[in-house]
C-alpha cells in the first residue's frame, strides 16, 4: 500500500518535456526494440542516457557548477572514453579522436550513475 503525502497537480511543460526526452532516449536505443526487448540484453545504453538526464534535472544548475566547476576528472588531462562496453556504446570509432579531449568530472560522474542505474535493472 502507498499513501501519497504531497505531490503536484500537474507537470509543466518544462517537466513533460524532460520526460518525453528521457523516454525517447530510451526508445532510440535499438535493443528497446519497440518495447519487446529482450530481457537478458535491455536497452541499456537508452535507460543510462535518461538516468543521466534525470540526474541534471534533479539539481539547479548552479549546483552542478559548484560540485564539479569544469574540473577535469583528477584535475588531470585524462582522455575521454572511446567506448562504454557495459552499456554497449562506441563513442568514437577512432581512438584518437578523444586524444585531446578532457574528460571531465561532471562526464565521469553522470556515466558512473547511468551504470550504476542499469544494474539495477
Amino acid at each position: 500500500e502507498m499513501c501519497l503525502v504531497a505531490g503536484c497537480g500537474r507537470h509543466t511543460a518544462w517537466a513533460i518535456g524532460i520526460g518525453e526526452a528521457e523516454r525517447f532516449a530510451i526508445m532510440a536505443d535499438a535493443k528497446y526494440n519497440g518495447g519487446d526487448y529482450d530481457p537478458q540484453d535491455p536497452p541499456n545504453a537508452g535507460l543510462a542516457a535518461a538516468r543521466m538526464t534525470a540526474m541534471l534535472t534533479y539539481r539547479a544548475p548552479s549546483s552542478i557548477d559548484e560540485r564539479f566547476n569544469r574540473t577535469a576528472l583528477n584535475g588531470k588531462q585524462i582522455r575521454k572514453p572511446t567506448r562504454h562496453d557495459e552499456l554497449g556504446v562506441v563513442s568514437h570509432a577512432n581512438e584518437g579522436a578523444t586524444s585531446t579531449l578532457p574528460h571531465f568530472e561532471v562526464e565521469s560522474y553522470l556515466q558512473y550513475q547511468g551504470r550504476k542505474f542499469t544494474r539495477r535493472f
